[in-house]
């Protein structure tokens, strides 16, 4: 709890890491077996997340991300889409294997810029090991293809056959460039459908910064099938991406989302503000986040004098109940000095 307030307030990561760390690490000594059902299922549902999340802006590997830490918690409780998800993303780093993986203060940012100075054969191993990540997210998002076009169908908000429904989110693109406007977003009233997309498009721009990193070193610049070089194609994807994490935050902002949507939706934001290509962009996702800081800041306040209005309310309240059970038992001078 108190590693999600501080990432929302935008506390020292080192303050934030360490209450993370301590929890995930109580966890761990759970065991994988004790966190199949209750309490203990939830707090390492929302721990996993936020382990996706540092493991890839430190470039470390990932808790939670072994075979039966993937596999022994669901066995109750079955994987959604968005679990599916943050499994790609707890594995992540250790698919990718970028520079200083698993070395004391690496970032996300300086090891994908070390990239362009490694050898070839390292380029190419780290290519492979992108489209694998690639081909992770393309089989994820036929799932949640699938699962959203059933439900798109069966929105009374929309009315769409079948076929125009499938139409609707027949690629990522389709979604991603104008979800404001359309059917998903209707039948889909609800902020966890946007955060997955939003986390979608972060992990691709990632993923196309390194694959325009590897392609400026190859000489010439191939033509893809579009007519594109391959700069051409991961620079427009980039782009394109960049605007599906602001369409996303737009959505939530509208529905007023909770805080688990702020943390992964900042997380997209802030690899925004990272990775994007156009100046505009970048300035825009950092103005977007410093805004959410500020919104939180307020209603932190609010709360906190709200809470402590309760509790004042509260305590007068128990006075007053009291009050009539403590009389008796009171000096006749303490009584009438209550009574006045």
């Amino acid at each position: 709890m108190f590693s999600f307030y501080e990432g929302l307030q935008g506390a020292s990561s080192d303050v934030e890491f360490l209450h993370h760390a301590a929890a995930t690490e109580m966890l761990e000594r759970r065991g994988p077996e004790k966190c199949v059902s209750g309490l203990a299922h939830g707090v390492m549902r929302s721990l996993r997340v936020r382990e996706a999340f540092y493991s890839i802006m430190h470039n470390r590997s990932a808790n939670f991300s072994s075979p039966e830490w993937l596999s022994i918690p669901f066995q109750q409780k079955h994987k959604i889409c968005y679990d599916r998800l943050i499994d790609i993303l707890l594995s992540f780093t250790k698919v990718l294997r970028l520079p200083f993986l698993n070395q004391k203060g690496a970032t996300l940012r300086r090891s994908v810029n070390r990239v362009h100075d490694l050898s070839t054969t390292r380029k190419a191993d780290i290519e492979q090991r992108t489209m694998i990540l690639l081909a992770q997210l393309q089989d994820w998002w036929l799932l949640f293809r699938q699962e959203h076009c059933e439900i798109i169908t069966l929105s009374p908000e929309c009315s769409l056959s079948p076929e125009i429904a499938h139409m609707t989110v027949a690629s990522p693109t389709s979604v991603l460039t104008n979800p404001l406007s359309s059917s998903w977003m209707v039948a889909n009233n609800e902020t966890l459908t946007a955060s997955m997309l939003s986390l979608y498009s972060a992990t691709h721009m990632i993923l196309h910064t390194i694959l325009l990193i590897i392609s400026l070193s190859k000489a010439p610049y191939f033509m893809g099938p579009d007519g594109q070089t391959e700069v051409d194609s991961h620079q427009a994807s980039i782009s394109a991406y960049a605007t599906g994490v602001f369409n996303a935050s737009m959505h939530l902002n509208m529905i007023n989302p909770f805080c688990g949507d702020s943390v992964r939706t900042s997380f997209s934001m802030t690899i925004v503000s990272q990775f994007a290509l156009e100046d505009t962009q970048r300035d825009e996702a950092r103005r977007i986040l410093a805004q959410w800081k500020r919104a939180l800041n307020i209603t932190t306040t609010e709360s906190a004098l709200l809470l402590l209005s309760l509790l004042l309310l509260s305590l007068l309240l128990l006075s007053l109940l009291l009050l009539p059970l403590l009389l008796p038992r009171l000096s006749p001078p303490a009584r009438s000095l209550i009574l006045g």
